[in-house]
């Protein structure tokens, strides 16, 4: 008699508002955890492939109009880096909406997307540093790559 008294309830239970409400949640938050842990490993895949995408981009160039292949290198690390920030702001929107507890809550239960949020902050700090020391190289070889006969022209 209670077995069945008690199944009831849990079945009036399970119709409730509130339970519906929480299985939308629930479902509406994994999809949204997808589609940020898919565009988090859409960037990390761009970033793979930047020196592939900047030495075909330099060879379909007309020669008379290329810039030098680290100019195309930096480029596309800038798209990787942008594409990366994108993605973060993703997670960070997802992050703020559902809380700190649940954000931990939900890398303990889906590691693969912990660690791919990982790979991609470290990703963008790479990328960082890698656009800083590229410019300053670049602003190297022009100043060094000028002469005096260079800057002397416009005077004399």
């Amino acid at each position: 008699m209670f077995g069945r008294a008690a199944t009831q309830i849990i079945n009036v239970a399970e119709k409730t508002p509130c339970s519906q409400l929480n299985a939308f949640c629930v479902t509406s938050t994994r999809a949204e955890i997808g589609q940020v842990n898919k565009a988090l490993r859409e960037a990390l895949e761009a970033c793979n492939f930047i020196n592939a995408s900047a030495d075909q981009a330099y060879l379909e160039t007309d020669p008379a109009a290329r810039v030098t292949k680290d100019e195309y290198v930096m480029r596309y690390q800038q798209f990787a880096r942008d594409g990366l920030e994108h993605a973060l702001q993703k997670y960070d929107a997802l992050h703020s909406s559902i809380g700190e507890a649940e954000m931990k809550r939900l890398k303990k239960a889906e590691v693969q997307f912990a660690l791919t949020v990982a790979d991609s902050l470290l990703a963008r700090d790479k990328l960082t540093h890698a656009l800083k020391s590229g410019k300053e190289k670049l602003l190297e070889k022009h100043v060094v790559g000028l002469n005096r006969e260079d800057l002397a022209f416009c005077g004399d």
